[in-house]
């Protein structure tokens, strides 16, 4: 429950779910958005919910994204298979891109969700594949083959390889802290969220596909 003053202009960004893997059983997909309440004339945010994470190809027998966290921190991936992933953020920050041992370009790296106050970090070769923050339209990250997208909300892309048909890499989802990305055969880290109301009751992973808000009169 919050409470609102006469003339306040609430701005509410509804979370986008991030785009499936294509190609074969390795390739993961893009991380979901983050959905977002807030006061206008003061940025003064309210709630924000954590979108999953872009999950592994079927492959490696984990077919599920790893949903948005009730806590205010950004998840981290695993760390394996000569990939090092991205941490989650904190604090309202970005989480970082996932990144390769001895490789300065890690084609099969996605990036890291965007956060309230800062962009996720950039993976793969092409640098575009970040989610967004607030400041920056919370647009989600591109991916080079232009369709294992980000969603709306500053959810990240998946990292490619150069081949259009293929998305390797797995990518963070946006929050109020944003996920990490990490390469495969790992999910990308959920969003963090956020509350500032009273009476809470945070769960995670209790939705699926696009975010929603309802709002009622008490």
């Amino acid at each position: 429950e919050v409470t609102l003053t006469a003339g306040d202009t609430v701005v509410v960004v509804v979370g986008q779910e991030g785009i499936d893997g294509i190609g074969n059983g390795n390739c993961g997909g893009g991380g979901g958005g983050g959905t977002f309440v807030w006061i206008d004339t003061s940025t003064s945010l309210l709630l924000a919910g954590g979108g999953g994470g872009g999950g592994p190809g079927s492959f490696w027998g984990i077919q599920s994204s790893i949903h948005g966290s009730s806590s205010t921190q950004g998840g981290t991936p695993p760390t394996g298979n000569g990939y090092t992933s991205g941490i989650g953020g904190s604090n309202g920050l970005g989480g970082g891109a996932g990144t390769q041992s001895g490789s300065s370009s890690c084609g099969y790296c996605g990036a890291g969700g965007a956060g309230w106050d800062s962009d996720g970090g950039a993976g793969g070769q092409y640098g575009d594949n970040y989610g967004r923050s607030r400041t920056s339209g919370f647009i989600g990250g591109i991916a080079n083959n232009n369709q294992t997208n980000g969603g709306f909300g500053g959810g990240a892309a998946t990292g490619d390889d150069g081949r259009s048909n293929y998305s390797h890499g797995n990518a963070g989802g946006g929050g109020y802290s944003g996920g990490g990305g990490t390469g495969y055969p790992y999910f990308g880290g959920g969003g963090g969220s956020y509350n500032i109301g009273t009476n809470q009751s945070n769960q995670s992973g209790v939705n699926t596909g696009h975010g929603y808000v309802i709002m009622d009169k008490l």
